[in-house]
C-alpha cells in the first residue's frame, strides 16, 4: 500500500477581482517526484459575490521559479462541499519536478468587483 499524507488547510477567506485566477498557495513546498495522486476536498461558506475557487498545485526545481499553477479537481462558485470521489494523476507532471505546493485559484466568475469567500479544506497525497 502507497503511503499518503494530508495537508489540513484552517478557515480562510480568499478574495478575487477578476476573471484571471491568482494562485493563493497554502502549503510549504514538499517533495514531488514519489507523488502519484492528489485528491482535494474543500468547502466554500459565505461567498460574497462573483467569487469561484479550485484546489491547485504548483511545481518547481527551484522555488524562486516556479511553474505556472495547475488547477485540479472540481470548481466551486457556491457554499457547499467539493467532495471528489476520484484521484487526479499526477505521476508524470510531478516525476519531473523537485518540489510542489497546494494552493487555491481564486478568481470571479464574470465581472470585475470585489468577491470573497471562506475555504477550509483537506488535501491529499498518494506517493507510488
Amino acid at each position: 500500500m502507497p503511503d499518503s499524507s494530508t495537508t489540513t488547510v484552517n478557515w480562510q477567506t480568499y478574495y478575487a477581482t477578476s476573471t484571471t485566477a491568482v494562485f493563493i498557495p497554502v502549503s510549504p513546498w514538499m517533495s514531488a517526484p514519489e507523488v502519484q495522486y492528489l485528491r482535494a476536498q474543500f468547502e466554500l461558506a459565505a461567498r460574497m459575490g462573483n467569487f469561484q475557487v479550485q484546489a491547485a498545485y504548483q511545481l518547481a526545481n527551484d522555488p524562486r521559479n516556479p511553474d505556472a499553477a495547475v488547477g485540479f479537481g472540481g470548481t466551486k462558485a457556491t457554499d457547499g462541499f467539493e467532495d471528489p470521489t476520484d484521484f487526479t494523476d499526477v505521476g508524470t507532471s510531478f516525476k519531473a519536478r523537485a518540489v510542489f505546493r497546494f494552493g487555491f485559484l481564486c478568481s470571479n466568475t464574470s465581472g470585475s468587483t470585489l468577491s470573497m469567500g471562506r475555504v477550509a479544506a483537506t488535501l491529499l497525497r498518494v506517493n507510488r
